[in-house]
């Protein structure tokens, strides 16, 4: 049985459009000559790999262990072809992403800045989102893969640490908390507190110290990290934030201090779906990111 490119690539920009009239412009092909490929793809296979309703395109459970498959072998084929064109040159012309809205507001600016030094022709798309709605990302294959912090594995997806940081508290720099080489837990529930409602930094927090015996409760809870970030600056209160946030305080003369007794250390990890080969942009991606977060100066 011989497997044919062009069906393959039919299947999976089906899949990533959600419709067959999407999936035809991508393809710059009519949507019965989608139609055609699908369908004898479906032949060549022996199996129903999607199933069209008025309404809807619902892909077969057969369709979902087959795509991290073809997408495997769509981007091997771009491989061999482009050393046949004398170098491994012939890369996406983007890569897709999600990741958490504080990783976007501190590295992502940096990181989009060196990534395009190194690929000026390759477009990065990202969106930024909770943890939660990431996995919904990855599951319906809007994007590539996902950074943020405390994900774990799950059916159909991959989750690996690549970095850590750890939570800090920021102040404005007359806050008394600021001429203290050493701040403690202790010290932090005594003082007003700004941290984001609902978020993993918080729920992180609350389980830490409950296990000292020890409780927090924020006087200020913005769904922004920068909303964060100025109300610490206007000495509303300190700010429990991820020590990435370092480059979002360039010019602001705020403190930045770790959180001692106990430190609350975090993996950010990248998710994948389970089988998926990353294109070397989006690896690349990811580098430059590990880079970033490791080269923040606690």
């Amino acid at each position: 049985m011989n497997l044919n490119i062009r069906q393959l690539e039919a299947f999976v920009c089906l899949v990533r459009m959600g419709s067959f009239s999407k999936a035809a412009s991508q393809l710059n092909i009519s949507q019965a000559g989608l139609s055609i490929l699908i369908k004898k793809l479906e032949e060549k296979l022996g199996v129903k790999l999607a199933e069209r309703t008025p309404r809807n395109l619902n892909i077969t459970a057969n369709g979902l262990l087959l795509l991290p498959i073809a997408e495997r072998i769509l981007n091997d084929s771009k491989t061999i072809l482009s050393i046949g064109k004398g170098g491994l040159t012939d890369y996406p012309s983007s890569v897709s992403l999600a990741l958490t809205p504080t990783l976007a507001t501190t590295l992502l600016p940096d990181v989009l800045k060196s990534f395009h030094n190194l690929y000026p022709r390759v477009t990065a798309v990202f969106r930024e989102c909770t943890n939660e709605r990431l996995v919904a990302e990855m599951h319906s294959n809007e994007v590539e893969f996902g950074l943020g912090f405390g994900m774990e594995s799950s059916k159909g997806l991959d989750c690996r640490s690549i970095a850590e940081d750890e939570l800090v508290m920021i102040c404005a720099a007359d806050h008394a908390l600021a001429h203290k080489n050493r701040v403690s837990w202790a010290d932090v529930i005594h003082c007003p507190v700004i941290m984001s409602a609902g978020s993993l930094t918080r729920a992180t927090v609350n389980d830490t110290l409950l296990e000292i015996d020890r409780a927090l409760t924020p006087i200020y809870a913005p769904s922004s990290l920068l909303t964060a970030i100025e109300l610490a600056r206007k000495g509303l209160g300190i700010a429990i934030v991820s020590s990435s946030v370092r480059p979002a305080l360039a010019g602001t003369q705020m403190v930045l201090r770790t959180v001692h007794d106990p430190i609350i250390k975090r993996d950010m990890k990248v998710i994948t779906r389970s089988g998926f080969t990353l294109s070397e942009p989006s690896q690349a991606f990811i580098r430059i990111f590990v880079e970033a977060l490791n080269s923040v100066e606690w």
